[in-house]
Parts: structure tokens; sequence; C-alpha cells
């Protein structure tokens, strides 16, 4: 089954809105007409055959099955591309700016319409932690070397902005659990996390931004969700090694070698299968990334194993950045957020740009706001893939789906066992590499 028809399952049955349907506008009268005799799975069938995901294809698309769609709360959004078409596409909001990503950002939340509808998309800002960090000093007033730091400063404070402090509260609750376990909770008396709470008070204190939760009300409701968090982590941690240990069993020897390409995609698809680890389209994304570039920034800090207990922090910290990428599918789709990350870590910057979907689509089921990221190339490479196929079917994506939702698994030991195999690997490696520069 191809992720399309996994998409196009996610739309099939949902809730259909009984009201009267409004007509679309006049110049759209063409496109009403002719899709009176359309349904929702012609809708489907032309979509997953879809090579193009341009403003215009989408527009006509939307148009051409109006009055199917028009029952259904779907929305698609784009990448700005200098032209407005009919109001389904949705385009980012657009400000230059080094250091915050996707290349957009939203000023409140932005008003967009559909015909009859009216929706609001959420582009909070996300605020990793060294950005966190650096605001804390600028507000107690100590000297910051870095010369941009401060304008961006005055529009982190804008109270016109929605900030998020969450990357930094999870990257230092992961941090808590990798050296206390899951079991930990948020407590101001607690030494190790004194720290965090005097920098929080310090930020609260300062921020504009009217939408921050009272920080008690944050420390009860996140105590809940620390053991999702941990598993979450550790799945990034699972992804990370297996993407680690692939690169080992199959280098790429040369430039223009590509056999290593789906060898390395199938022995990681097959390793998420065997763990029942939670996966998505953007995790897909980001494992297509290094695929496809072993010398991709993000990856910089495990590249080398030197010394193990550095390589084993620098693992986790690469595994926390992995987590923020991830980020905007395990904790804003139920909000309708689509988050823009502010970061000066190049290699985080560099993935999060990379990760940039072609398509947005949103939909509503249950009350809530579901996203899904689409990236046309992936898909329709995947069409042709066998082993892709067999790992995104139906039984499969739910067997994922129950594991990941149960607390008790971790994945724990599992980290530690698919760690260990990494390690022996990595020696390994280093091992002929020695054995070679004797002989020479």
């Amino acid at each position: 089954m191809s992720i399309l028809k996994i998409f196009k399952n996610f739309f099939k049955n949902k809730f259909i809105n009984k009201e009267k349907i409004i007509p679309y506008e006049k110049e759209e009268k063409k496109y009403y007409e002719t899709s009176q005799i359309k349904t929702i799975q012609d809708f489907y069938d032309e979509f997953d055959t879809l090579n193009d995901f341009s403003s215009e294809k989408i527009d006509y698309l939307y148009k051409k099955y109006i009055n199917v769609l028009k029952k259904y709360e779907i929305k698609f959004i784009k990448e700005f591309e200098g032209k407005l078409l009919s109001s389904i596409v949705c385009e980012f909001p657009f400000l230059k700016n080094n250091n915050v990503f996707i290349n957009t950002i939203g000023n409140e939340k932005l008003e967009l319409f559909i015909p009859s509808k009216k929706f609001k998309l959420d582009y909070s800002i996300l605020l990793d932690s060294n950005v966190t960090s650096d605001l804390e000093k600028y507000f107690k007033e100590q000297k910051i070397h870095k010369k941009d730091f401060v304008d961006n400063s005055n529009l982190i404070i804008n109270e016109k902005c929605n900030f998020d402090l969450l990357p930094y509260c999870l990257e230092n609750i992961i941090n808590f659990c990798i050296h206390k376990g899951s079991n930990i909770q948020l407590n101001r008396k607690d030494s190790i996390q004194e720290g965090m709470f005097q920098n929080l008070d310090i930020l609260y204190e300062n921020f504009k931004s009217l939408n921050l939760p009272k920080l008690e009300d944050f420390i009860l409701q996140t105590n809940k969700q620390i053991p999702f968090i941990f598993k979450i982590f550790n799945n990034s941690r699972l992804f990370l090694i297996f993407v680690l240990q692939s690169r080992l069993l199959f280098p790429k020897k040369d430039k223009r070698q590509t056999s290593h390409i789906k060898k390395r995609e199938e022995y990681i698809l097959n390793k998420i299968d065997e763990k029942s680890l939670l996966f998505s389209t953007r995790m897909f994304k980001i494992l297509t990334e290094f695929i496809k570039d072993d010398s991709h920034l993000f990856f910089s800090k495990v590249r080398e194993l030197n010394n193990e207990k550095d390589y084993l922090e620098r693992l986790n910290n690469t595994a926390i950045d992995l987590f923020i990428c991830m980020m905007p599918q395990n904790f804003y789709d139920k909000q309708g957020i689509i988050p823009i990350l502010y970061t000066q870590d190049e290699g985080l910057k560099k993935m999060y740009e990379s990760i940039k979907p072609d398509l947005i689509v949103i939909r509503k089921e249950r009350q809530e706001q579901i996203v899904t990221y689409i990236y046309k190339e992936e898909m329709l490479r995947l069409r042709n893939e066998e082993y892709a196929q067999n790992f995104f079917t139906e039984e499969k994506r739910k067997r994922r789906m129950r594991v990941s939702k149960n607390l008790s698994i971790t994945h724990s030991s599992q980290v530690k066992k698919e760690l260990k195999t990494l390690l022996e690997l990595e020696n390994k490696r280093l091992s002929s590499r020695k054995k070679s520069n004797i002989m020479c």
C-alpha cells in the first residue's frame, strides 16, 4: 500500500457536515457544476496519482471536487509561491530571519478562509534550549556575544507573537529521565531541577505573551506526560541508532554509488517494524535526508567514535534534536499548530529546514485538528518499493500505534541492546581502519 493510499484512508468515512452547502463563488461555477457527479472516492483516487503539488494543481483539484469537499473539513497549506489562488490553498506567512525556520513566522493567529467556513492556524515559535538560556542571560542583563541576538530578543518578547518554551522544558525533562529514570516528577525542591525552575521564573516574568500557561499548571500537566515524553525520546534514540547502524553495515564507498540507499532504507524500516516503533512521514523524511547525504550537518556529532562516554552523550544530544524535529507531529497535531523553530544550532536548523513539507493537509476528526505532512518525492519513490509498501500496511501501522500507546513499554532495554550493537560496529570499523593504516 502506498503512503498516499494510507493518507487516503485517513479521510475515509469521516464526519460529514450535514449543514446546507453554500455554493462556491460565481467564477468557480463551472467547477461546481462539473463536480455534481463526483464522489469522495474519486477525489482520493485522483489525489493518490498526483505527481504535482503546485498551488495551481491543488487549487484546480479542489475546485473540481468543490461540491464533495464542502462536506468535509479538509484544508491544504502550501509554501509561499508568490501567488495566491483560491482560499483553500493557504500559504505560509513570510519573513526573512536567519535563525527562525521554516523561513516563516506568524504574528498572533492567522485567520484563513474556506468557502462558508473560517479557521485559524497558529504559527507558534519554538525556542530551543540555547536560545532560551541566552534569553535568561539577556533578561539578567548579562553580556551576550551574539550580534543578532538582541534584535531577535525584541521580536521574541513582542506581545503579538506566540512563543513556546516547550523544547527547553522537554530537553531538561529528558535529561532528568536519563539520569533518574522515567518515574521522575517535576519538583522545585529537587536540587537537579533547581536551575531549570530559576530560568523559567525569569522567563515567565519577562515574557509579554498572554498565552503562556501558569508555571504551576504547566508542572501539573507535564508530570502526567513524563512517561510518554521519555518513550518518544527512546523512539528517537532507537531511530538514530538504526540510522547509524545502517551506515556502518552498508557504507557508501564512492560518490557515484547508489546501491547502499535501498539497503539502508530497508534495514531501518525492518528494525523499526521489529520494535513496533511509532513512525511518521516526517521521520521518514529525516531518514531519506540521511540516506541521501552521509555528511548532513545534523549527524555531525555522531559521525565518529573517539571516546565512548563522550560519544554516548553526543548521541543523546542528537536524539534530543531529532525529538525536537518530531515535535510538530508528536505534540501539536491535535491543536492545529504548525510550529516554527528558532534555533542557533546549525545542524538542527539545517534539518528542520530540510524537512519542510511540500504540502500540509489539515482535517477535522472527532473535534480535533489533525495535521498530515506530505513529501512528494518520497511518496512517489515509495510507490515502487515493495519493502516500503510492506512496512506501511494498515495492519502493521495499527500494531505500531497500539505499542506506542502502551506506556509500560518504554523501549529502554531495547536502547541498551541496540546501542551495544552500534558500539561493536563502530569499534570494528576503528579496528579495521587501524589495520589499514599499519599496512600503509
